[in-house]
């Protein structure tokens, strides 16, 4: 997620999706870890 690069055949709507269910992902695993969730900017951020 944090070194996430755009794949110069993917168009923006595919790679927003892809950020998101990496972000997604990474939170899920990090509530299950330690009940930790990161701030939805980090995301906005990327985007």
């Amino acid at each position: 997620f944090f070194s996430s690069k755009k794949i110069i055949e993917e168009t923006i709507a595919t790679h927003v999706d892809r950020l998101q269910r990496n972000f997604r992902e990474l939170n899920d695993e990090l509530k299950k870890l330690g009940n930790i969730e990161l701030p939805e900017i980090l995301l906005t951020s990327r985007i």
